[in-house]
């Protein structure tokens, strides 16, 4: 499903580009409280760059040199050097509309900016005067950035973006504040050619600020751009939104089954920011199975450690809308590691040592749902589920030699050993599917989690 899909990002991103912990959020398209949040972390976590890759420093933002026609009729000509800009790591989104129709975005974006710079002032007109020195300023520039993209096929078959050349359109809100160095001031205030020029630049003088800056805003927009596309191209397509491509219709099991296994692959080792808590391995402090009650037979497991979840596999998946109810079926191949306490109940006897075990277990999952409203967006609350397990072939099931020692040696164990080889199969089977009862739960409970967060549109077209 789309809203499973979209979460690989939040895994996949830390080997793609480097960058310690999380930089980037999956939203829906029209979330723009979500997207301005996740640009916002992208632009903090890679601000200054990462090394090996096309995602260049944005803040400080280096421009080398740079040629500004501030008026063309007054001769008046800006050549910057050494520019240095600051703030564009608090960049922020104020709308987002992406049309998946045409394959068009629209960006719109504000940035409080600081610049510093080296710079020549020429006159054009009066024989090419100029004159140098320090230019600073501060304002607030406003960006809308237009650009188309194409969904290619990648040789890993997956769907990546490939963002087209972008048009940006610069706004500066109020007047800018510009200060020029108290040499370069004064080189203008004693000049001739210089006063002259006073008048018409001071009538002007607002829009000619508000063009140079936006010429600078511009520049450095064009790599922030650049470090989006790089993303871009480097991350399936189905990892940026939970509403850019069509989530499943709900009698779409290969859907469903891709997006569910998607999800696992994607969040097995746990988003603390989601609160989706660690799948493989899942770890189980203490875990008590009543495993023959007859026997008195009960084992203890602590330190419990379960891996495979991140490779179970969804076997069916039926939805029924008119009563609210979901059932599944799963398919897992686990390997248990743990310290066992086994106990034998009617004697009083303990036995202690290593439990390991191997085996292939089928869970079916049955649970109701509501809806839920938070605001006008419905939610999917899911309500408790019953598991059925099954484990059709015996497990491989192996204790340490000095457990299985201490029991071979035991008296009342031996007196057991008769009955128990009878029911071998189904205890091991009763005490396994016991452990895999407490993994889907957990599995669940991450579901549970998910639809809290994600409205019901990013699961289902049709419901």
């Amino acid at each position: 499903m789309a809203a499973f899909k979209c979460l690989l990002l939040l895994s996949l991103v830390y080997s793609v580009i480097a960058v310690e912990g999380k930089i980037f959020n999956p939203c829906n398209k029209d979330d723009i409280p979500c997207l301005s949040a996740a640009t916002e972390a992208f632009l903090e976590k890679t601000h200054n760059g990462v090394p090996d890759s096309n995602i260049k420093a944005i803040d400080p933002f280096i421009i080398p040199e740079l040629d500004v026609i501030v008026d063309e009729e007054m001769g008046l000509f800006f050549t910057f050097t050494n520019v240095n800009v600051t703030g564009l790591k608090r960049l922020q989104i104020l709308d987002y509309k992406m049309d998946t129709d045409k394959k068009s975005v629209v960006l719109k974006t504000k940035a409080d900016v600081n610049i510093v710079a080296d710079l020549n002032i020429k006159f054009t007109k009066k024989n090419n005067k100029s004159f140098n020195g320090l230019y600073q300023a501060t304002t607030t520039a406003a960006g809308t950035s237009n650009y188309g993209y194409s969904l290619v096929k990648k040789q890993d078959n997956e769907i990546y973006f490939e963002v087209g050349p972008e048009t940006n359109n610069c706004d500066i809100f109020d007047e800018p504040e510009v200060t020029l160095g108290d040499e370069l001031l004064n080189a203008l205030n004693n000049d001739q050619d210089a006063r002259q020029l006073k008048t018409p630049y001071e009538q002007n003088k607002v829009s000619l600020r508000k063009r140079t800056l936006c010429k600078i805003v511009d520049s450095a927009y064009v790599v922030v751009i650049n470090n989006l596309r790089t993303l871009a191209t480097t991350l399936p397509a189905k990892n940026f939104f939970n509403g850019a491509f069509e989530p499943c219709s709900k009698d779409d099991v290969p859907c469903v089954v891709k997006g569910t296994e998607d999800f696992l692959s994607a969040t097995y080792k746990g988003i603390k920011e989601y609160d989706i808590k660690p799948l493989d391995p899942l770890f189980f402090p203490n875990l008590d199975v009543v495993v023959d009650e007859e026997i008195g037979l009960i084992f203890k497991f602590t330190n419990l450690n379960v891996t495979g979840l991140k490779n179970m596999k969804l076997l069916d998946y039926k939805m029924a809308t008119d009563t609210k109810s979901v059932e599944y079926k799963t398919k897992t191949i686990l390997h248990l590691v743990s310290d066992v306490d086994i106990k034998l109940n009617k004697n009083n006897k303990h036995f202690n040592g290593l439990y390991t075990a191997t085996t292939t277990a089928f869970e079916t999952v049955n649970y109701h749902y509501s809806l839920e409203k938070k605001g006008d967006i419905e939610h999917f609350v899911i309500g408790p589920e019953t598991t059925t397990c099954e484990i059709i072939e015996e497990p491989e099931v192996t204790l340490s030699d000095e457990l299985q020692t201490a029991l071979n040696n035991d008296e009342d164990v031996t007196m057991h050993k008769k009955n128990y080889a009878e029911k071998k199969f189904h205890i091991r089977k009763t005490t396994l599917c016991k452990i895999m009862d407490a993994c889907i739960a957990a599995f669940i409970s991450n579901v549970r989690t998910l639809t809290a967060k994600l409205p019901k549109t990013a699961f289902f077209k049709d419901i």
